[in-house]
């Protein structure tokens, strides 16, 4: 992640489906954080969720 910051590279994000807790948790221990839901992302009734990850704290969150 240090040469993402070093080419001023400071936020990530991904799309992840509500379901699938096993990928929440992964990305959650790598420092992502849920930012919002997104609705039907995945289809009709499959909402997904925005997730975050901010390399500048080497933490997820806000910015």
């Amino acid at each position: 992640m240090k040469e993402a910051v070093d080419r001023g590279l400071f936020l990530s994000y991904l799309q992840v489906y509500v379901e699938n807790g096993e990928a929440i948790r992964f990305y959650e221990k790598r420092g992502y954080v849920i930012v919002r839901g997104l609705p039907s992302f995945y289809g009709a009734g499959k909402d997904g969720l925005l997730m975050m990850k901010d390399f500048r704290s080497g933490q997820g969150g806000r910015a």
